[in-house]
């Protein structure tokens, strides 16, 4: 990729978390602030690796308590 490309991206990513930012990660009131499509919004968000916080402590959460689980099961098996 060429640093032109590289910095178009950068610019979007930092133009769609602010958006994002202030409408509290609502996608539908950020696109519209944006005067864009959610579909257009979700699609910018995947190819940027945008991802929602709260989505990502969910995550988080859900992989600890994963890894906790199987933890366990191999303790159990030894």
């Amino acid at each position: 990729m060429s640093t032109f490309e590289l910095l178009v991206n950068d610019y979007k990513k930092r133009l769609l978390t602010e958006a994002l930012t202030r409408n509290r990660w609502n996608q539908c009131r950020a696109a519209r602030d944006l005067g864009i499509h959610r579909n257009t919004l979700e699609r910018y968000m995947d190819n940027l690796e945008i991802l929602n916080p709260k989505r990502q402590a969910n995550l988080r959460i859900r992989a600890h308590a994963v890894a906790g689980r199987i933890g366990a099961i191999n303790h159990g098996a030894a």
